[in-house]
């Protein structure tokens, strides 16, 4: 569970946060804890808060780019010069996908809606597609 806040205290053998430091972290969903006030987090789940961010958006980020990154260098393993489509280009998920290929050097092809388009520009989209418009080579009986 993704969570975001200021450390309040931190353990005897803790070298990377101090009290104060804006941080963001996953949590582990059998320990729970997200939903509360005050969390228990390890030090190897938490990262600096970056400071151009705010909490809420803090909180948004391990899932999706955890997520992301596991499809596309854990598995997928993506190096410079592939190329790479990535559908839901402006959602949680596919906007750090789009950012982690770019950063590898991939080629990338990318779907959104046509309110999404300088969106998915935005994040360096080598070859945006607009789903709602685009039924040239595959129409599933859309109008």
């Amino acid at each position: 569970m993704n969570i975001a806040g200021v450390v309040e205290k931190i353990g005897a053998k803790i070298a990377k946060f101090k009290a104060g430091d804006a941080v963001y972290a996953y949590l582990p969903i059998m320990r729970g804890g997200g939903y509360a006030e005050f969390a228990i987090a390890k030090e190897g789940e938490m990262a600096l808060k970056p400071k151009n961010i705010d909490l809420e958006k803090a909180a948004a980020v391990p899932l999706g780019a955890t997520t992301a990154w596991q499809a596309l260098i854990d598995e997928a393993k993506i190096d410079k010069g592939q190329t790479v489509l990535i559908h839901g280009g402006s959602g949680g998920v596919g906007h750090f996908a789009i950012q982690i290929a770019k950063a590898r050097g991939a080629k990338v092809i990318a779907t959104a809606s046509t309110a999404n388009q300088d969106a998915l520009k935005q994040l360096g989209v080598d070859q945006p597609i607009d789903y709602t418009t685009r039924h040239d080579r595959f129409d599933y009986g859309r109008p």
